[in-house]
Parts: C-alpha cells; sequence; structure tokens
C-alpha cells in the first residue's frame, strides 16, 4: 500500500457519503411522521419525484461541465 493517504482518504469520503444518506433518510422519515397529509397525497408524491429527477439532472450536468473545462 501507498503511503500518501489514499485509503484514508478513500474510507473518509465513503463514510461521509453513508452519513449524509442517513441524515437524508431520517429527515424524510421525520416529515412523513409528522405530517401525515403527505403520505396519501398523489400530487406531492409527483411533485417530490419531479424536484429529485430534476436535482438529479442538474447535479449530472453540474458534474459534466466541471470535467469538460478540466480536460
Amino acid at each position: 500500500m501507498r503511503d500518501d493517504g489514499l485509503i484514508a482518504n478513500l474510507l473518509a469520503f465513503n463514510i461521509g457519503v453513508e452519513l449524509g444518506q442517513v441524515v437524508a433518510l431520517l429527515v424524510a422519515l421525520c416529515l412523513l411522521n409528522y405530517v401525515p397529509m403527505l403520505r396519501d397525497n398523489r400530487a406531492v408524491a409527483t411533485t417530490v419525484n419531479i424536484a429529485i429527477v430534476a436535482a438529479g439532472i442538474a447535479l449530472v450536468v453540474y458534474q459534466l461541465n466541471q470535467y469538460f473545462q478540466v480536460a
């Protein structure tokens, strides 16, 4: 193994990503428990799903833009 800290940095990054996912899930669960009217509302579910897809597309566009500017 190399001594440049690659393994430690990779582990720290992955642990940070996993902790972020757990926090996001806990926030979503809390919202669903405290706002019961959101559970059965199809319009809210559709809006949230569209927002998530839009955020994902925006992130991909941002990352690709950064990639092609560096390359």
